[in-house]
Order: structure tokens, then sequence, then C-alpha cells
């Protein structure tokens, strides 16, 4: 018998999960979204299952970096900085790149301000501002 992969377990948990609700909620497909991307043992399960993905790149041409850029909602993630500033960004909830440049003060007061002008030049330059 072939051992269980770890990546593998996400995609079973979402599935299984999607049956343990489907008669109850009135669901009738599931869907496995990442801000990443899938490995071809999730995208070969997907199709063989009939669940929908959503990645990086996933579907061609709909992917999460096309829906980012057409509605320019950009994930602070994307920005280069120290992990820690990074924690520090997420648990204050500083979601998308808008977040940075709406909250500038509180930028100022959670990092160094070398750190907050950069990450705020960043966010400008992303955004074309």
């Amino acid at each position: 018998m072939r051992p269980l992969r770890l990546c593998a377990v996400p995609r079973l948990y979402v599935y299984a999960r999607f049956l343990d609700l489907k008669e109850k909620e009135g669901l009738d497909r599931p869907l496995l979204v990442t801000n990443t991307r899938f490995t071809s043992d999730v995208e070969r399960y997907a199709r063989c299952v009939g669940m929908e993905v959503l990645g990086w790149g996933v579907p061609q041409g709909q992917g999460l970096e096309q829906l980012a850029t057409v509605h320019r909602i950009f994930p602070v993630t994307m920005l280069e900085m120290r992990r820690s500033d990074q924690v520090t960004l997420l648990a204050h909830k500083f979601i998308t790149i808008d977040d940075v440049l709406a909250r500038k003060r509180d930028l100022s007061t959670l990092l160094s301000r070398e750190s907050a002008q950069d990450i705020e030049r960043q966010a400008r330059e992303v955004l074309g501002q």
C-alpha cells in the first residue's frame, strides 16, 4: 500500500468535508483555494473528483494573480520585508497593500521608521502611485 503523503491531506480533507456538508448545506461542488501553486497530484485529484481549484496560475488565465490584477487587490505579503515585520502587520490586520497606504499612522507605530517607509514606498510602486 502506498503511504499517504502530507500534501494529500488538505485536498482529501476539503473533499471529505464537502461530502459531509453537501446535503445539509445544499452545496454542489467543493473549491480548494491556495495563495500558492498546486502540485500536479492535487490538480489531477481535483479533476477526478470534480473539485474546483483556485490558486496562482490555476485555472489558467483566471488564477489569483489575474484576479488580483483585474481588481487591484494585492496581498501585503507580496511586499519585500523582514519576516518579523510581516508577522506584525498580519497580526494587526494589514491584509492588502491598500491597508498599508490607508493606515500609514499605524504602520509607523508598529515598525521602525526605515521599515515603514520602505514598505510604503513598495506599496505605492505596486499600485502605480
